[in-house]
């Protein structure tokens, strides 16, 4: 159950109220709560009301807001676990190309190629998390891995978005890094970053392989790139949730494919 309190302090953290484009249709005069009048656009009157709720909040008539309504805490986990669920599912049809992956970095790596991961927000930390296994380990010892993430220099990162574009940084940094035979792995959600797919496109141009992570099977991300493999989910969440497991077995196969040693202490 949703406290009068805990709606206020979600409405007025968020600013949902400055968007609000109808009243709620029902409200409770002996739990009516007012919010500060300097959040009310122009014209509004001065007290806005909440309703008294049990489970679940009309949500259909807000602006910028899903058209689903809001459910309890504990609804809201069984769905996303659901969703965890399915989406594991469709990623076990993907092995096969996973393996495929991981031996297409093991061939660069033969070749004393080198890989470079990319991502923004949580997909970059990501791809620092997958570049610490592949240059230390996992499960296994085995031979240490080239891999570089992009971005990771803040200088280099604000000076080229200041002097260039934000969009065309990452491949700026590829040209000055990359050479041909090399891999470029990039991670992204939504599959739509431009900074990324620009990445992809010069990757290609200098005769990188390219691969992505991404969330929906038909993205501009995964149109550009050579390998895509898709967690198609609406929840954001999920898709980097099931991302990080990608990560692991991409690992686990490249130990396989480069000779695992013993297992790691």
């Amino acid at each position: 159950m949703f406290s009068d309190a805990r709606l206020r302090r979600c409405f007025s953290a968020t600013g949902l109220t400055r968007r609000m484009t109808a009243w709620f249709p029902t409200l409770s005069k002996r739990r009516a709560e007012s919010l500060p009048a300097s959040l009310h656009p122009p014209g509004w009157p001065s007290r806005l009301t909440l309703p008294r709720t049990r489970g679940q909040i009309d949500c259909s008539r807000i602006d910028g807001l899903s058209r689903r309504a809001v459910l309890d805490p504990v609804s809201q986990l069984y769905n996303v676990f659901a969703a965890y669920q399915a989406s594991l599912e469709l990623l076990h049809k993907q092995l096969p190309m996973i393996a495929e992956v991981a031996d297409t970095l093991a061939s660069t790596v033969r070749r004393n190629g080198r890989i470079f991961i990319a991502g923004n927000g949580g997909s970059h930390s990501l791809g620092e998390h997958l570049c610490a296994e592949l240059i230390g380990r996992l499960s296994y010892e085995a031979r240490p891995v080239g891999a570089f993430v992009l971005q990771n220099c803040t200088p280099v990162t604000t000076a080229l978005s200041n002097d260039y574009r934000f969009e065309i940084a990452l491949a700026r940094e590829l040209d000055a890094l990359a050479r041909p035979g090399d891999v470029f792995l990039a991670i992204s959600a939504s599959g739509e970053s431009r900074n990324l797919v620009e990445a992809a496109l010069r990757a290609n141009e200098m005769g990188l392989t390219t691969v992505c992570l991404v969330g929906r099977s038909v993205s501009p991300l995964g149109d550009g790139c050579h390998v895509r493999l898709a967690t198609p989910s609406p929840e954001i969440v999920v898709v980097q949730q099931v991302h990080l497991v990608v990560v692991h077995l991409i690992w686990l196969a490249l130990e396989q494919v480069l000779g695992a040693g013993e297992p790691a202490g």
